[in-house]
């Protein structure tokens, strides 16, 4: 049976639908255990009261209580874990202070739609890549050897283009993958918060532009995992992908990127001497090839 919290025990189990992806992911696939309806969370700290979460539970297991803050743990107060439980939607205030909402679906369809972007730019560099490794061929179909002037001649044509794009599509994966990576730490925090029962506070402003460059550092997770603090970044975020993606930058970016490695995979096949047939089985991704995730900034 399939942890459905794939990294809470620290054993990752393959995702099938996107293989490559080696990260949480599987918040957004766990299914409700349970069939009543969503009743909503909010926090009442001493300066705001706000609604935060819906959620559904065990109607016969007490109400999950919040996790306590920087000051009452340090004054000794404990928590104690709850009942699983299950969010269905979570509540967030714009710049202007008017309530917004975003559903457990819109968080999982706009993380399946990054995932999906990243996957697909890197099944196709893999494609590119295969079909660089693939001998050349004569005319008549037979391979041609590695020495040859013929075959030289034709590598050079192709290096620095070759070293162009694979330049570009590094830049433009990494970037995608830290934002893949930073989404999905979230849903990683709240697929603990459902496992535990703990009940988040109300979500904090995330004080940048949403949809910029982000840093490798990932220092907001680290913060929200030490005070329970979780901004608003996931939410804002999974609005503009989900209603408003012409306001990313990065999707022209992405679209464009994918354009250049189908381009540059069959200007190599062509220029090894396949035809359509013959380059199709190296539109797969290499077989065995594992996605290593960038190395953090220094």
């Amino acid at each position: 049976m399939r942890n459905w919290h794939n990294v809470i025990d620290n054993v990752w189990t393959p995702w099938d639908t996107f293989p490559n992806w080696h990260s949480a992911y599987s918040f957004g696939e766990r299914p409700s255990p349970y069939t009543g309806p969503s009743v909503l969370y909010i926090d009442s700290s001493p300066c705001l009261t706000r609604g935060v979460v819906r959620y559904q539970a065990d109607p016969e297991a007490p109400p999950p209580a919040p996790l306590p803050g920087v000051l009452s743990r340090l004054f000794g107060r404990r928590w104690t874990p709850s009942h699983p439980i299950y969010f269905t939607s979570f509540i967030w205030y714009d710049k202007g202070g008017y309530t917004c909402e975003c559903t457990r679906e819109e968080l999982c369809r706009a993380f399946h739609r990054l995932v999906g972007d990243w996957q697909e730019l890197f099944t196709l560099a893999c494609a590119a890549w295969s079909a660089w490794e693939a001998p050349f061929l004569t005319y008549w179909g037979q391979e041609l050897d590695v020495n040859c002037p013929q075959v030289r001649g034709r590598k050079n044509q192709l290096y620095h283009q070759i070293i162009r794009d694979a330049k570009r599509w590094s830049a433009c994966a990494t970037e995608l993958w830290r934002e893949v990576e930073l989404f999905a730490q979230y849903l990683s925090r709240f697929a603990r918060m459902e496992s535990s029962g703990e009940m988040p506070h109300a979500f904090s402003r995330y004080p940048g532009k949403v949809g910029c460059k982000l840093s490798a550092r990932f220092s907001r997770p680290v913060r929200m995992k030490k005070t329970n603090d979780i901004d608003d970044w996931v939410f804002r975020f999974t609005k503009i992908i989900n209603q408003y993606e012409s306001s990313w930058d990065k999707l022209h970016g992405i679209h464009s990127m994918k354009a250049v490695l189908v381009k540059i995979r069959t200007d190599i096949l062509n220029a090894k001497g396949y035809g359509p047939r013959e380059g199709a089985k190296h539109l797969n991704a290499v077989t065995g090839v594992r996605h290593v995730p960038p190395p953090p900034e220094r």
